[in-house]
């Protein structure tokens, strides 16, 4: 008896932890894999384990037939275990539900998911929870001998847990799926109830018979039951939906084109109308969307133009190959890229091969599998540019790719110059969050920019000066075809235009926030540590919250000053698309800055003495209209007609102005501004100066142009 009371312990344990794996895998789509969703289902799991422990062990002396009682138990495991997998695709509704009802008080939010886990787990926790007094009681003749008894049957059912959660983990769950591994343990429990009945008696009880028909017909029925996932997310997506109609919405407006789970998670490929996009444990990671893809292309192409001699790079995270896609595009030598997830390489072979140029396949790279921390941890190798774009912070396992050591573990890999880019999602930071984390970065990197793509953010980071070289930049977008590909795109995506605007490069420009230095970062002594990784839950309270999404306060929007010497008497203002030549008028460096917000460009120069300002405003489109005139629309409202009136800055010129011709807009007696209309590059400028007598010179002096793709791509 004492052998196949142990056997089953062990048979008993390894089924316990295989559902206690798969009911959290299964969860953490609903309530996001967080640190907070793994304990409240640890915590519902234990209070049901102790709750049946403490009934059974309060009645178990006045009931007889200790074998046939284990067998309902067991019958019950299974048969509980069965059903409550019915439902985990329809925790969504009850999950947005409770946040609606407490949309400003996350404690009480989670106190209530913690109800609704514990009433779902409950039953058949407490079922098991009951199997080791009964066991004990079983094995136990001699009160002198219980000690032994119960150490004996609990280290071997610990032994089977201990099994029964390395099988889930890293065998059932990637070839046989999550339910069809909750339904395996399921039915191990039935048939171990059998087992155990006919011991007990040596006959098959009818009625016991009828009930083990009925968990087979279930089994079937469950195993056969298709398990829908458009329900996971709602923890994500869900939250950020203004009301239970908009997510139903969204679950009926997708369609699912692959699915598929291992011991690293649930990952699926969605279709929603006008592009295709990724999820892992039902959080949407990366899309082929406009915002996505602006975010991924940034995090290639930022580090590269910053660092144009860059040979080595290290990436960490594929998600839809943009980011490798994009680095592919330069004359590097070596790419080493980590992906711990192999269902993330499928699905990039076989959906997102298109989005990404079929980056896998590039001969310079190293596709390494396995943790990017660990990598960097224990690689010897050295990079020029390090890019890393793991999911949300609080997503498990990513919270330690945006620590104090982690970037320690970055900067000693990085040479000298090095650049290193990690995404950050914005739109879950509040003031105090994104201060922690630049403080964080900095003291590892003593200097720190900050890019912003709608409620993502960008940081890159080293140990030398930061600077993008405008015309290198410039000169790789419109002459390297594989990155005039990519920003034709993001120009099409974002405009809705079949022909590219004028200033391709600032798809990505326009993202510059500013340096540590200029953005009033309250510098504090306490970092985000592996030790104390603050980030990990604050922005999981600010996404139930919708509290993030902090912007900075700041003294101007200008970009950084772009310092440019004059060659040949000729001045080229290339992200204005002007050139200004004179005699000997212009000479040394000229100092300019300009604004890339609202498709505005404004430079500021001295010319022969006299302040020049000079703004040029991006047409977004024009037509012909029935009179055979041209109407010029512009970005932020502005609207201008080629030869009706100009609209600047909401002040209204009841002027005519005509393609390359120039016309006096105003002369206050203290400046004069005029203003034109350039067919080459679809473009509006106006100038400014107080040298009124030198006006009509100076105006003559500048001429419009637009660079020429010599591509053949698009």
């Amino acid at each position: 008896m004492k052998r196949f009371i142990l056997a089953v312990s062990f048979i008993s344990g390894f089924s316990a932890l295989v559902n206690e794996v798969i009911w959290t895998k299964l969860l953490s789509l609903t309530l996001g894999n967080s640190t907070y969703a793994l304990s409240i289902v640890l915590f519902s799991f234990l209070i049901g384990l102790a709750i049946g422990s403490y009934i059974i062990g309060k009645y178990l002396d006045n009931i007889g037939q200790y074998l046939s009682l284990f067998a309902f138990i067991e019958l019950g495991i299974g048969f509980s275990g069965l059903l409550i997998l019915l439902f985990f695709d329809k925790l969504d509704i009850p999950f947005l539900t409770l946040h609606s009802y407490f949309p400003e008080s996350f404690y009480l939010f989670m106190g209530s998911l913690i109800l609704l886990v514990f009433l779902l787990l409950l039953i058949p926790t407490m079922f098991m929870g009951a199997t080791i007094p009964v066991m004990g009681k079983i094995l136990t003749k001699d009160v002198s001998k219980i000690g032994t008894s119960i150490g004996d049957i609990f280290s071997i059912n610990t032994l089977g847990g201990v099994f029964g959660a390395f099988t889930a983990g890293f065998i059932l769950v990637s070839y046989i799926g999550l339910i069809k591994t909750g339904v395996f343990a399921s039915a191990l429990n039935l048939v171990l109830a059998g087992i155990i009945f006919y011991r007990s008696t040596r006959k098959w009880n009818q009625q016991f018979l009828t009930v083990m028909f009925s968990s087979l017909v279930v089994i079937l029925y469950v195993s056969s039951s298709v398990f829908n996932p458009v329900f996971a997310g709602a923890y994500y997506s869900g939250i950020r939906m203004n009301n239970l109609e908009s997510w139903e919405q969204l679950k009926t407006s997708n369609t699912l084109l692959f699915h598929g789970s291992n011991e690293y998670g649930v990952v699926g490929v969605w279709r929603s109308p006008g592009h295709d996009y990724l999820t892992i444990n039902g959080k949407v990671d990366a899309g082929t969307s406009y915002d996505d893809s602006v975010t991924q292309l940034s995090l290639g192409y930022l580090p590269m133009f910053a660092k144009p001699d860059a040979k080595k790079v290290l990436g960490i995270g594929l998600g839809i190959g943009g980011s490798l896609s994009a680095i592919e595009n330069f004359d590097v030598e070596v790419i080493d890229w980590v992906e711990i997830n192999p269902l993330i390489v499928k699905v990039n072979r076989e959906y997102f091969f298109e989005y990404n140029d079929n980056a896998l396949d590039d001969e310079r790279l190293n596709l390494v599998m396995g943790d990017g921390r660990n990598y960097l941890e224990y690689s010897n190798k050295k990079y020029d540019v390090i890019t890393s774009e793991p999911s949300n912070i609080w997503v498990s396992g990513s919270g330690s790719l945006f620590t104090r050591e982690f970037f320690e573990s970055v900067s000693g890999r990085l040479n000298e110059g090095g650049i290193y880019t990690c995404w950050i999602p914005g739109y879950e930071f509040g003031e105090q969050d994104i201060n922690l984390l630049l403080n964080t970065i900095h003291q590892v990197f003593p200097y720190v920019s900050v890019w912003v793509y709608g409620g993502d953010k960008i940081i890159l980071a080293s140990d030398k000066e930061i600077s993008i070289d405008y015309y290198y930049m410039a000169d790789n977008i419109y002459h390297n075809s594989g990155i005039y590909y990519d920003f034709i795109n993001l120009d099409k995506k974002s405009t809705g235009l079949n022909k590219p605007h004028l200033n391709l490069e600032n798809q990505i420009l326009k993202g510059y926030l500013g340096e540590y230095d200029d953005l009033n970062i309250q510098e504090t002594e306490q970092v985000n540590s592996d030790d104390l990784p603050v980030l990990e839950f604050s922005t999981l309270r600010n996404s139930f919250l919708k509290s993030g999404g902090y912007e900075f306060n700041f003294n101007t929007s200008i970009l950084p000053v772009y310092n440019q010497t004059v060659r040949n008497n000729e001045l080229d203002l290339l992200p204005l698309r002007i050139k200004v030549t004179a005699n000997d008028e212009l000479a040394g460096t000229i100092g300019y800055n300009y604004n890339f917000k609202d498709g505005i460009y404004e430079a500021n120069f001295e010319f022969n003495e006299s302040l020049i300002k000079i703004k040029a405003f991006e047409v977004s489109d024009i037509q012909i209209k029935p009179d055979d005139s041209e109407e010029v629309k512009f970005t932020k409202n502005l609207l201008a007609e080629s030869r009706v009136n100009i609209y600047l800055d909401g002040t209204v010129y009841g002027k005519f102005i005509q393609n390359n011709y120039t016309y006096l807009l105003s002369d206050n007696g203290n400046s004069k501004m005029a203003g034109w209309y350039c067919p080459e590059n679809s473009r509006i400028y106006t100038i400014e100066t107080n040298d009124l007598d030198n006006f009509e010179y100076i105006v003559k002096r500048i001429s419009c142009y637009t660079i020429e793709s010599n591509t053949n791509t698009v």
